[in-house]
């Protein structure tokens, strides 16, 4: 999933390693602050949680009106 941070879209190739946003979050999920890097990951595992949820919901819409009573949320 795309922008959940902005290092998880530089392990995917969507940025480059030297943007000053990714450099910040590698810094604070690896730097020495314990805290900020749950912090950091907290913040993460949310922002993928509704991303997850809005998808999923978009995607059982979607499905049903393709496969109609063939769909697997049909059942």
């Amino acid at each position: 999933m795309q922008n959940i941070s902005a290092l998880s879209d530089a392990l995917v190739g969507q940025r480059r390693w030297d943007d000053p946003e990714v450099v910040i979050e590698w810094n604070w999920l690896l730097g020495a602050d314990t805290d900020m890097s749950w912090k950091f990951v907290e913040h993460c595992r949310r922002r993928f949680k509704r991303a997850y949820k809005r998808n999923m919901a978009l995607i059982q819409i979607l499905e049903c009106e393709y496969y109609g009573k063939n769909s697997f949320y049909h059942l």
